[in-house]
């Protein structure tokens, strides 16, 4: 132990050795004091009874830092009650006794104005308590008639060496110390203790519990020392109890047998221990800004290692300012942090025992920051819940965030609200909610792939590129580079049409992936470069494993590049029956789909232009003098179920086509028939036209059908029209009615929403 080096002991260990020799030996002078070296104003330590234990490898530390006198002042931080001073006083002894003399003059100074006791907290009367009083102690203990302030001092100490300590200094403001250390000489080397830290020119050294060997030495010896004998009985395995219960602090395990050496109750001392945490942190908190305060209880209510992301989505905090916070909390030395993860590395941030212990028994249980914290959790669990399932159904929607470890959680979650804000238009929330999460986990992939996905619907179309390109290069594992893979290819080809430079990225993404959408994207980027016959392939492939909205998407992409094919055979190769029969082709998967029940725009257009594409390339087949076996078929079809196109934007394009194929001399039956079912559709449309607007009838294709009611889409209405099972036509049948079905009707208005009337299907 550190104190068996001390000059006491070994000239104690020569005399014993004398005496072994010769037992009537009398040592010369022995009794006489032995003279300081050094000059100095130490006070006696206060734990001679049990000496200082477990802090040996600190003060050997601490020596060899204050010897090297690279850093002009070290200070010791740590809660109340760890061990502080005790510790400054041991180093300050230690350094008196080395034989090499760093130092020429020891001056000591506390603030310290109260005692934790057994019987309660003490006031010192006699303790410094301002900067002026500081300078007049250090002063005294260099000369004996020093009278004046930091002046006198810095003249009295020029051309010394000294070591200057100060315990307890977060009584007075930092900004105080730097002035006392600029107006000292520059040879003095500063050790202070503090709760708080100077926050400039320090080098902190953070003094943590006992270990619990030394903490349980500490507890028997206090026992023994003082014969504490109701706690003499205690079992080994009680002891440790307590120790934990009292934190392996030096002070709250002294404070525990002083006071059950007075008469207090032990059992009760350990529950309550109120005074002993208003001792070690209550001035601490009481000179927090209401930030770190805020931040201090939401720690406390949250119950669990948290991360800055944590914090600022529980508080709804800025990043800037959580962070600040966090920095003074440390500074007080009311939390402890940790790197955690291997690749994703994040500081996981916890109140001390101490400072857990006194906000769970000391703040107001009523704190509306414990309220909303606990409501702002509940809705991240909920919307992690959903976040999670987004990701396990392999989505590659925007919206399904995905992490790489638990604590990416929080910046996922504000990735989700910027991309929720983008969809209602406020892209300057998107981006400063993004530009949040950027400051909070700047090496999460997912923030530059939602940032490259918000600035490319934004129209910055190299900024995304750049983003895209920087999550590719932050993504770790396959899968997630292939995920970014997706988005690039997507964002290469649709927005800046670079569909050369997007394959190699959607292959990448489908061969990590092999999903629908990479497929589809693969596909379509293919088509898009005329590599017609493996881009269908894919697209193929896409349809056949897609459900739900990526079936709809997937079709119209391949009905789409069968009519592109179909164009390139006809201009290029010059194949009139090829280019028809992909068109029949691309026209009959949008019909299928359609008829099925599926109602969507797009694939409505894509029928149209293809059933148009298909009835031009016919018509130049049978000019040529070829037949195309599949064009009966394809008629009969097309008759059939015309009421799918009419609501299509294209529809003109259709009707168009068909009227100008009609008009050739040698169109044929088919053609002829298909020209009269038009014209045909077209009148059943605007017969009985009034000026009344509610008496004219409208044509429509039912969207959806519910119990007992429904809803048709009608070109020219941006909203579903509404229809009940009472406004049917008479002989329209409500149990028969599908999705796709075309129908014609009367518009009326009911309580200001537009209402069909008398619903009939179109024959």
């Amino acid at each position: 132990m550190t104190k068996f080096d001390r000059r006491y002991w070994k000239r104690t260990a020569k005399i014993l050795d004398a005496l072994r020799q010769d037992s009537s030996w009398l040592p010369e002078g022995a009794l006489k004091p032995i003279p300081d070296k050094i000059r100095h104003n130490l006070p006696q330590a206060e734990y001679d009874e049990t000496g200082l234990l477990g802090r040996d490898t600190e003060v050997k530390r601490i020596c060899a830092a204050l010897k090297r006198k690279r850093d002009p002042v070290i200070t010791l931080c740590g809660e109340g009650g760890i061990g502080k001073t005790a510790l400054a006083v041991e180093v300050a002894y230690s350094i008196l006794d080395d034989p090499e003399e760093p130092f020429d003059l020891i001056l000591w100074a506390s603030l310290k104005t109260e005692r934790l006791t057994g019987a309660g907290v003490q006031t010192l009367h006699d303790a410094a308590t301002s900067l002026t009083g500081v300078a007049t102690e250090l002063g005294v203990g260099s000369r004996s008639d020093f009278r004046g302030g930091i002046k006198e001092l810095s003249s009295a100490l020029e051309g010394s060496h000294p070591l200057i300590i100060i315990d307890n200094l977060e009584t007075i403001s930092g900004d105080d110390f730097v002035n006392l250390y600029e107006e000292l000489p520059d040879e003095a080397t500063f050790l202070v203790t503090s709760r708080e830290g100077i926050g400039q020119l320090e080098r902190r050294v953070q003094i943590g519990p006992l270990p619990q060997k030394d903490a349980l030495a500490l507890f028997n010896q206090l026992i023994r020392f003082r014969d504490v004998q109701v706690l003499a009985s205690l079992s080994g395995t009680a002891r440790v109890q307590m120790i934990e219960k009292l934190r392996c602090s030096p002070l709250a395990i002294r404070w525990f047998i002083l006071a059950t050496e007075a008469g207090r109750n032990p059992i009760e001392l350990i529950r309550h221990q109120d005074e002993l945490l208003t001792y070690c942190v209550e001035s601490v908190y009481q000179n927090l800004s209401r930030d770190a305060r805020d931040v201090f209880i939401a720690m406390e209510a949250l119950r669990r290692p948290v991360t800055p992301d944590d914090l600022v989505l529980m508080l709804n905090r800025t990043v800037d300012r959580t962070t600040a916070s966090l920095r003074e909390l440390a500074r007080g030395s009311l939390v402890r942090s940790r790197i955690s993860g291997d690749s994703a590395m994040v500081t996981v941030v916890e109140l001390t025992e101490t400072a857990r212990n006194y906000a769970s028994s000391m703040v107001p249980r009523n704190e509306p920051i414990r309220e909303l914290v606990q409501r702002n959790e509940s809705a991240f669990l909920k919307a992690e819940e959903e976040r999670t399932n987004d990701t396990a159904r392999r989505e590659l929607g925007p919206n399904a965030v995905r992490i790489r470890v638990e604590t990416d959680a929080p910046t996922a979650q504000i990735l989700r609200r910027a991309l929720t804000a983008m969809h209602k238009g406020s892209y300057s929330t998107a981006t400063s909610l993004v530009q949040e999460a950027k400051n909070l986990n700047p090496e999460f992939w997912e923030v530059h792939r939602v940032e490259g996905f918000i600035e490319a619907i934004s129209g910055n179309k190299l900024a995304a590129r750049e983003s895209y390109l920087t999550a590719l290069e932050l993504a770790e594992t396959e899968d997630h580079k292939s995920i970014v893979s997706h988005f690039l290819a997507g964002h290469l080809a649709r927005n800046m049409m670079e569909v050369t430079a997007a394959i190699p990225y959607a292959r990448r993404a489908h061969a990590g992936l092999n999903l629908p959408d990479t497929a589809h994207s693969l596909g379509s980027a293919l088509v898009w470069n005329e590599q017609y016959d493996e881009g269908i392939a894919y697209l193929e492939s896409s349809v056949s494993a897609a459900e739900g909205r990526m079936r709809i998407i997937a079709v119209t992409a391949l009905a789409d590049a069968y009519c592109r094919r179909a164009e390139s055979a006809s201009a290029a190769a010059k194949n009139p029956v090829q280019a028809a029969f992909d068109a029949i082709c691309g026209y009959e998967l949008a019909s299928d789909e359609i008829f099925k029940g599926s109602s969507d725009k797009k694939l409505r257009d894509v029928a149209c232009e293809a059933a148009a594409s298909a009835l031009k390339y016919l018509h130049q087949a049978t000019e040529g003098g070829h037949e195309v076996d599949a064009a009966d078929d394809f008629h009969d079809k097309l008759r059939a179920r015309l009421t799918q196109l009419r609501i299509s934007d294209k529809w003109h394009v259709f009707s168009h086509t068909v009227h100008k194929v009609a008009g050739n001399p040698n169109c044929g039956y088919a053609i002829t028939k298909l020209s009269k079912a038009v014209l045909n559709l077209e009148d059943s449309i605007t017969e009985g036209s009034t000026s009344d607007q509610d008496a004219r009838r409208l044509f429509g294709t039912i969207l959806s059908i519910n119990r007992g009611y429904g809803f048709i889409q009608s070109a020219g209405y941006d909203e579903n029209v509404y229809f009940h099972r009472s406004g049917l036509a008479s002989g329209v049948i409500f149990a028969s009615l599908t999705p796709g079905l075309g129908v014609t009707f009367r518009l009326t208005q009911e309580e200001g929403r537009n209402r069909a009337e008398d619903v009939d299907l179109v024959e």
